[in-house]
């Protein structure tokens, strides 16, 4: 199920997130076995416990503070590449840790390549500043990637609440 699409229009905070990308591809900060097929993913937690923390930390207080981030990765498609059709339920693959809420995308770029949902049958179209978050089991994939440099963030978060001592708000 998709919760929320919405869009940011902040060029300088894309462009630092592309480069912080393109810096772990750079510097062999990337993963290995995943549901993407592109030899430019950054590991897990780049951009939540590494080098890619600072810039995004200034993101998610402007456009995602509804959220608590546990990890969130950056992607480099170049033409060709793609991703399996998987979900972020009971964190397939990730690293251990409680089951997320939400799953999210960020478009960094426009790309002719969108986000499909496998199991509503849409394809959400890759649009720069373009957020998509939805439930965390809904399955989804990316077809061969039809250009160069199709760059996204992904990310896994819970529902922040707030409480006091008698009861949840």
């Amino acid at each position: 199920m998709i919760i929320k699409i919405f869009k940011f229009d902040d060029e300088i905070l894309i462009e630092q997130l592309k480069d912080k990308i393109e810096m772990a591809i750079n510097q062999k900060k990337i993963n290995g076995n995943t549901y993407v097929r592109s030899l430019g993913m950054t590991n897990f937690n780049y951009f939540t416990d590494d080098k890619g923390k600072e810039v995004f930390n200034i993101f998610k207080k402007k456009y995602l503070s509804e959220y608590s981030i546990y990890n969130c990765w950056g992607i480099k498609y170049k033409k060709g590449e793609y991703s399996l059709k998987h979900n972020h339920w009971k964190n397939q693959g990730m690293r251990a840790g409680p089951i997320a809420d939400v799953s999210g995308v960020i478009y960094l770029n426009d790309s002719k390549t969108g986000l499909y949902f496998n199991d509503l049958n849409i394809v959400e179209k890759a649009e720069k500043g373009k957020v998509i978050i939805f439930s965390s089991d809904t399955s989804h994939s990316v077809p061969k990637v039809e250009e160069n440099d199709r760059y996204i963030l992904s990310f896994n978060a819970f529902k922040k609440f707030t409480y006091d001592r008698y009861r949840f708000l």
